[in-house]
């Protein structure tokens, strides 16, 4: 696979499981709210992930990449 095929679908990956699991942790009747709590955090974390993913813009080594920040402390 081609590697800008890769970078556009992993967002859309994260998504899928991050909807399968919120949706399971509120539909299945036999949960306790501790599990029910953790699947929406796991959930929550994974549509995070693929919103990151998703953002324009982003370049390789953006964080830190500039001396003249670092330095000036």
């Amino acid at each position: 696979m081609n590697a800008e095929i890769i970078r556009a679908l992993t967002p859309i990956a994260f998504v899928i499981a991050g909807a399968v699991i919120g949706i399971a942790s509120i539909a299945l009747p036999n949960l306790d709210p501790a599990t029910r709590a953790i699947g929406a955090g796991v959930a929550s974390n994974s549509l995070a992930a693929a919103a990151g993913l998703a953002s324009p813009g982003k370049e390789k080594g953006a964080v830190g990449s500039r001396k003249s920040d670092i330095q000036q402390s």
